[in-house]
């Protein structure tokens, strides 16, 4: 079954690896807290940590303060949709320079949490990949047409073949495991510490305005079903106590 389910994932990724639109990406680091069980901040500030095109006219360096108004967030799912939140990003600035006020330039972005790879454990096990021909070959085709995560936990499982003795079973299995692109795995949370990783895809106003719209009904009906089980569960209970008097 996983062996099948490995072979959809590599069609589905590569599907959306030709058809991905060009959007803007780049990848900072937030400066404040986000934690959904806590009051979420009316605003989040980042540092770049490259420099950013956003059009012909505005151009981010890098190390920029930027500071950006948070809208609706959206914890993790499963069918690895990892948690995120929706923002405008509102002013920046350098250390030494003044702020540079685009609030009303409607530039909206997607955030997620971003975890780099270790480049020295990736290193160690690209010499161990040379060295291990079976895993190269099927490694390699993950290369292609999968994500670098992907490839980079698969190869290590089944090299190290902690999971299993198969060294097949050991890479799906350390895979699955660890990549937060998997396809049936959690995606990750939107829990963000002061320091923490963030990866930024650019999106337009009325995508954000939709994506603001879906999440703030599906947050209603829920709102909405808690409200009416605890009533009903109220009520049992006011019953269940008139039954004893």
């Amino acid at each position: 079954m996983k062996k099948f389910t490995a072979i959809i994932l590599i069609l589905i990724l590569f599907c959306n690896t030709v058809f991905a639109s060009d959007k803007i990406k780049f990848y900072g680091g937030i400066q404040n807290e986000f934690l959904v069980n806590n009051e979420i901040p009316e605003y989040v500030s980042f540092i770049t940590n490259e420099e950013v095109n956003i059009n012909d006219e505005i151009t981010i360096p890098a190390g920029a303060l930027i500071s950006a108004k948070v809208h609706q967030y959206q914890k993790e799912k499963r069918w690895h949709k990892s948690g995120f939140f929706i923002c405008n990003l509102t002013k920046y600035s350098m250390p030494e320079g003044d702020e540079i006020d685009i609030s009303d330039k409607d530039i909206y972005f997607v955030v997620r949490k971003y975890e780099s790879l270790n480049k020295k454990e990736a290193g160690i096990i690209g010499t161990e990949l040379v060295l291990t021909q079976a895993a190269s070959i099927v490694a390699s085709c993950f290369i292609i047409f999968a994500p670098v995560d992907i490839a980079y936990f698969f190869t290590k499982g089944a090299i190290v073949r902690k999971k299993n003795p198969n060294w097949f079973k050991s890479g799906v299995m350390e895979a699955y495991d660890n990549s937060i692109f998997w396809f049936q795995l959690k995606g990750k949370p939107i829990e963000l510490a002061e320091g923490d990783e963030i990866k930024l895809q650019s999106i337009s106003k009325e995508k954000a305005e939709k994506i603001n719209n879906k999440i703030e009904k599906r947050n209603y009906k829920k709102e909405l079903k808690k409200q009416k089980r605890e009533e009903k569960a109220k009520k049992h209970l006011t019953s269940f106590c008139n039954s004893l008097s």
